[in-house]
């Protein structure tokens, strides 16, 4: 059971500095630095500092008398988060016209901490990839996103978890303001880390199991 604690202990380390940040009601966060959510609308944890989040806002309303599903773009939303708890919302939205109207505009979305705090933030809308379902494999745009501006986002964990092979690369700028392509460096706590925080309840709670096995 030692053996077991510690390394829960090891892998959750950093979670002194984390915080939980909480959609509000219709809003989805869909990757978190990069990582694939898999409760979309479930509160999640992120570590204190520069934070990248893929949001949408998706619910049913009212339209013309009956109801139908209104899904806006992916949003990529960067801010830097403190230790305080926060939420991620948008206005209260009463019929589909209105949801249309808002987010044709440059949609007003609100990070606020549980003090009350607004936290500032940038965005823009994740361009749209090719094909009948353009944002299928959105971990594929959201890296060519960041590939195209030069950010490079995340902890090792978050950045291990979207590596697909052992050449997997990220494009790095150097203080003179030049792009380049470095190979990604990943050690396996960071890879445990990153395939934890990932998972699904289930898997997790299968995963806890597993551990207590190994003793």
């Amino acid at each position: 059971m030692k053996r077991h604690l510690s390394l829960f202990a090891v892998l959750f380390a950093s979670s002194a500095s984390a915080a939980v940040i909480e959609p509000s009601n219709g809003v989805e966060i869909l990757l978190i630095d990069g990582v694939k959510v898999e409760e979309t609308r479930d509160a999640a944890t992120v570590e204190a500092g520069p934070v990248q989040l893929v949001v949408r806002y998706s619910k049913k309303l009212k339209d013309s008398g009956k109801y139908r599903v209104f899904d806006s773009s992916p949003y990529v939303i960067n801010f830097d988060a403190s230790e305080e708890d926060m939420e991620i919302s948008i206005p209260k939205m009463y019929s589909y016209s209105q949801a249309n109207t808002f987010f044709k505009k440059d949609a007003d979305w609100a990070i606020e901490t549980e003090s009350g705090k607004s936290v500032k933030y940038t965005q823009e809308v994740l361009d749209r990839g090719d094909g009948v379902f353009p944002y299928y494999d959105m971990p594929k745009l959201v890296h060519e996103h960041n590939a195209k501006r030069g950010l490079v986002v995340g902890s090792g964990a978050a950045l291990a978890a979207t590596a697909q092979d052992a050449n997997a690369t990220i494009v790095e700028v150097v203080e003179s303001g030049e792009k380049k392509v470095v190979k990604l460096e990943t050690s396996n706590l960071d890879q445990l880390k990153a395939w934890y925080l990932k998972s699904s309840k289930q898997e997790r709670k299968e995963f806890r199991r597993w551990m207590i096995d190994q003793e």
